[in-house]
């Protein structure tokens, strides 16, 4: 059984009829160990076979997932929370293999990924187009991909050459270091240093971390790289 199989099994289905989507369904066309992304509705994605979720859809609506399911949306996590560190732990040492999914609305629902897939068709009442669903095998999201090491290295190049800029790239530095910080050990080890250092020369009165937005954005990103190494 192959994902266009299973595909091929689902097109065609009237929404919302998410019986059909059931384990015992599932498991009958031989797609439980496949996972079944879908519109069933205007308010959620549906995911089932492998993984079994729902997240509020809207136009434009990012998903991360991972072999274990969906990741936590990264704000709504209650930083202030007393079980925030371990809700932070989790979410970054998944988050760094994890897969994404887009939801789009263009007089039907459809979803972009770069996860390997094949689609369905979901028809409504009156025969047309509601979702073109995907489908993909659930070892696909155990695979993962190391940063290309050129482009790692110019990244830190980049990041280190940030600290203490005042300048529009640290927006982008710092999206950086949080990005190839999760994908690099190496990488987070040598900011968290350098971001330490630069504050321990701050607090002692001396500029080293740019304007006031600066110091407090490159401030977040240590507590989040340290929250990755635990």
């Amino acid at each position: 059984m192959t994902a266009d199989d299973v595909a091929q099994a689902l097109t065609g289905i009237e929404y919302p009829y998410l019986s059909l989507f059931s384990r015992s369904k599932l498991k009958d066309i031989g797609a439980d160990d496949f996972v079944i992304v879908f519109c069933a509705d205007h308010e959620d994605i549906f995911f089932r076979g492998a993984i079994t979720a729902e997240q509020n859809v809207n136009d434009g609506a990012i998903t991360q997932l991972d072999s274990e399911g969906l990741l936590p949306i990264y704000n709504q996590i209650d930083k202030d929370d007393s079980d925030a560190k371990d809700d932070l732990r989790d979410y970054f040492r998944r988050e760094a293999h994890s897969k994404t999914i887009t939801v789009g609305w263009d007089g039907s629902w459809f979803f972009r990924t770069d996860i390997p897939h094949a689609t369905f068709d979901m028809i409504d009442e009156c025969g047309k187009l509601f979702c073109r669903g995907i489908v993909f095998s659930i070892e696909v999201l155990t695979q993962t991909q190391e940063p290309d090491q050129d482009q790692a290295q110019m990244a830190l190049c980049a990041i280190r050459y940030a600290i203490g800029r005042q300048s529009y790239v640290v927006s982008d530095a710092v999206r950086w270091a949080r990005d190839y910080g999760r994908s690099s050990r190496f990488i987070r080890s040598v900011i968290i240093r350098d971001l330490e250092e630069a504050i321990q020369r701050q607090d002692n009165g001396f500029p080293s971390l740019g304007g006031e937005l600066d110091s407090k954005a490159w401030r977040a990103v240590l507590a989040d790289l340290k929250a990755m190494s635990k």
